[in-house]
């Protein structure tokens, strides 16, 4: 609790004690919220979940991948050629490792790098596939 000191004249009394009071009032509320609030948003992640929530969400989204990721081998049996196969299962496993970073409780400076390769991945995978449809239709003609 912060105690307040005050030189006041006994001919300010009355005055000293509605000071005295709104002081205490000040004080309660500090009290009650454990800290005094700020306006600015801060920089990092507030990550309000426990060490034990944070494992049990990050479990339940590699769970997720894994039940995802064997539906994409039911369609990538489907599929026509192997190529098309890997584009579908890069970009399971690059939205899936997205959302497990997230999930985990990283930081934007600790993901950065990550989606930076994902994202280099995947633009990889995707504009390859492309350049190889222009090059088959070109030789067909």
């Amino acid at each position: 609790m912060i105690l307040y000191t005050s030189s006041i004249s006994p001919a300010d009394q009355g005055s000293g004690t509605k000071v005295s009071s709104a002081l205490r009032k000040i004080d309660e509320v500090l009290s009650k919220d454990g800290q005094v609030e700020t306006t600015q948003p801060s920089s990092e992640s507030n990550n309000t979940w426990s060490p034990r929530e944070t494992m049990t969400m990050s479990g339940v989204a590699l769970a997720y991948s894994l039940v995802v990721l064997l539906v994409a081998a039911v369609i990538a049996k489907g599929l026509k050629s192997p190529e098309q196969a890997i584009r579908l299962f890069t970009v399971v496993l690059i939205i899936n490792s997205a959302v497990f970073f997230i999930v985990a409780g990283y930081s934007s400076q600790q993901i950065a790098p990550a989606f930076g390769l994902l994202g280099t991945m995947a633009g990889y995978v995707l504009g390859k596939s492309q350049d190889n449809n222009k090059d088959q239709g070109s030789s067909k003609e």
